[in-house]
């Protein structure tokens, strides 16, 4: 996986540069994820479940759309949310006369209804269709009834905003945020949503109690410390390096924190958890400068769009992971890697790689050791597919009363297991789920 984050990073810093290139990038990347979320929204009136790849779904839980769990699909939304919002920027041009927004007729301003109206009837065909999308988009994101979802959503559109906004903009980000608000509450209850939504925010009123079993979790797991306290106790290590640890019943057994600081600190150790840290740092700092920089007139308004995606998407995961863990997912930190390569590569002076004195052979020498690098773990990563295959066949069986049609089940699993581990003898997962199946 990091070896394909670091060729995608390459690629995209080569190749996202022009305003062309980010435009079709942030449309692509939003159809996507409003094709999703229609699916995921079409699951929800469903009256048989519809799954699009049901062999990872254990029976457990609620699928959202390629997801199989909501929360992971909340996490990604956002990111998606803010492609959706910076499709939509793009779109729109410079607006001159909205920052009077809401003045009396008597003074040199324009009514509220009359700058509605206005706003309205500029809209595009395309500026119509990317309103469109991005509502679908948060509506589904809403659906999920994520409360960490929707928290890390309204955190990112506040810091974003402060962030963004100048005194003459004001108005004209209210009447836009207003419209937008107005679309997706009309979406929730079109699709009767918005009582299921409530129904989640309201739990908020007691976050403690909400969170009351995984804050005893993570009191007890940072006793990890105690004993691993530099380098932590090992990456994957932590739903077994911490059950030594646990004081309190919670009733559940942890396979991750549900807190992507705590399990960095617990398997990284304090190294590790400042090298995160420091990750995000410097992406935060470096959006706002080119979104200052872009003020000033230094950069095009691609690069300032580009930032104030990347802003609101890593806002959002920063505040995801204080309850989540959706940053490391593949899906949401593929995306992740796109944009910081395209923030980089929209204030790159040089067009290219190409341009610098022996860039193509660096770059082409780079691209085949890392896809040389991929190809070298190809068997394990086809070995970890069938272990984990084996897990989930465990995990449906297992919840099925003990007749001979499960018993010959089991079996049929007992059997793929083995030759899985013939081949991947180190795989802990699929020990403990041969121990289940022989219970």
């Amino acid at each position: 996986q990091l070896v394909a984050l670091m060729l995608l990073s390459m690629t995209a810093f080569d190749q996202l540069r022009s305003r062309r290139a980010v435009f079709w990038s942030l449309a692509v990347i939003t159809l996507n994820a409003a094709v999703l979320s229609m699916l995921a929204l079409a699951q929800l009136f469903q009256e048989e479940l519809f799954l699009i790849r049901s062999e990872w779904w254990t029976g457990m839980g609620s699928p959202f759309g390629t997801f199989v769990n909501p929360n992971n699909a909340a996490g990604w939304l956002l990111m998606g949310m803010a492609c959706a919002v910076g499709f939509l920027v793009l779109q729109s041009e410079e607006v001159t006369d909205y920052h009077r927004f809401g003045a009396s007729p008597g003074r040199s301003g324009i009514p509220v209804i009359e700058s509605v109206i206005r706003y309205l009837a500029g809209l595009t065909s395309a500026q119509v269709i990317a309103w469109i999308l991005m509502a679908v988009i948060v509506s589904a994101m809403l659906a999920t009834r994520s409360r960490t979802g929707m928290v890390a959503a309204g955190a990112a559109v506040v810091v974003t905003g402060l962030v963004r906004l100048r005194g003459p903009r004001i108005g004209e980000a209210l009447l836009v945020s207003a419209v937008g608000v107005a679309l997706v509450a009309g979406l929730m209850a079109v699709l009767n949503l918005q009582e299921a939504v409530r129904q989640e925010l309201r739990t908020l009123q007691d976050p403690t109690g909400a969170l009351a079993g995984r804050l005893q979790h993570w009191e007890d797991s940072i006793h990890v410390l105690q004993d691993f306290p530099v380098f932590g106790s090992g990456l994957g290590a932590y739903r077994y390096t911490t059950l030594p640890y646990q004081h309190h019943n919670t009733g559940f057994w942890f396979q991750h924190a549900d807190n992507q600081y705590v399990e960095v600190l617990v398997e990284a150790g304090v190294v590790g958890f400042l090298a995160f840290l420091m990750l995000g740092a410097p992406i935060l700092i470096g959006a706002v400068r080119v979104i200052r920089q872009s003020v000033a007139g230094g950069l095009g308004r691609h690069a300032e769009t580009v930032a104030f995606v990347l802003l609101f998407a890593t806002v959002a995961q920063g505040v995801a992971a204080l309850t989540d863990y959706g940053v490391v997912l593949p899906s949401t930190s593929a995306l992740f890697v796109t944009l910081i390569s395209m923030l980089a590569a929209v204030q790159a002076e040089a067009r290219s790689w190409a341009m610098l004195p022996g860039g193509r052979i660096v770059m082409a020498g780079t691209r085949i050791a890392l896809i040389v690098g991929a190809l070298v773990f190809t068997r394990d990563l086809i070995q970890a597919h069938d272990c984990y295959l084996v897990v989930i066949q465990t995990e449906k069986v297992s919840a099925q009363p003990l007749t001979w049609d499960t018993i010959e089940q089991r079996e049929g699993i007992l059997e793929r297991a083995r030759v899985v581990l013939d081949r991947r003898s180190d795989d802990a997962r699929t020990h403990e789920a041969v121990s289940r199946l022989l219970r």
